[in-house]
């Protein structure tokens, strides 16, 4: 059985709040408001993505790296001179004033991360060093479209609904609703916990070593 899609939720948000058409606008709006609330509180596994760039000495500024849109946090970035077929290390992120932009030939310690838009790496890392940075994600509303599923329903939905149920309490002027969906969002809160700490344990049990050498 497919998962559901977003209309689907829409649609049992429309079912549930049973106010008609009234709210089909707002509905999705505060669906992702939803989202958005659970994805700044925790980091899911499901969330984790990769972005690859190598050093190209012919760009402007080859040590500047562009975050994408949905960048919350970092998680590890890995540099490589071999592609990581051989070996790799692992830079840490440092505060801006311990962050050495250093000159070519000078030893890589780590990246400064700006404003969350940029990252900056030392000038030692030599053209053509791949760059592996793992980060956190955010849900963006573009992949909330109606046809289009998410993992964030597979694993979360008595929390959206609950919390997407109390947030248009006041609009549709149901207070109690506050109090009434407060439970099924607690549990399904939960459950996302569980369905999170399930998926890292496979990870990490599913994990084999050899990529880092010395």
């Amino acid at each position: 059985m497919a998962d559901i899609t977003w209309k689907d939720f829409y649609d049992l948000i429309r079912l549930e709040a049973n106010k008609g058409s009234t709210l089909d606008e707002l509905i999705p709006l505060k669906v992702f408001q939803a989202v958005r609330s659970l994805e700044q509180n925790e980091s899911f596994k499901w969330n984790e993505k990769l972005l690859q760039a190598k050093i190209d000495s012919t760009l402007d500024n080859p040590y500047l790296l562009e975050l994408p849109s949905d960048f919350k946090s970092p998680i590890t970035l890995n540099i490589s001179t071999t592609e990581f077929g051989e070996c790799m290390d692992t830079l840490e992120m440092q505060d801006p004033e311990d962050f050495a932009f250093g000159s070519e030939g000078s030893p890589a310690f780590g990246y400064w991360l700006q404003n969350n838009r940029w990252i900056w790496l030392p000038k030692s890392l030599a053209d053509g060093t791949s760059v592996a940075f793992w980060y956190n994600a955010f849900t963006l509303k573009s992949e909330m479209a109606p046809e289009l599923t998410s993992p964030i329903l597979r694993y979360g939905q008595e929390a959206l609904l609950g919390l997407t149920m109390q947030s248009l309490a006041a609009t549709c002027r149901e207070p109690t609703w506050r109090e009434l969906y407060e439970p099924l969002a607690s549990i399904g809160i939960k459950t996302l916990h569980v369905a999170d700490a399930e998926l890292r344990r496979a990870s990490a049990t599913g994990s084999f070593g050899g990529l880092r050498n010395g």
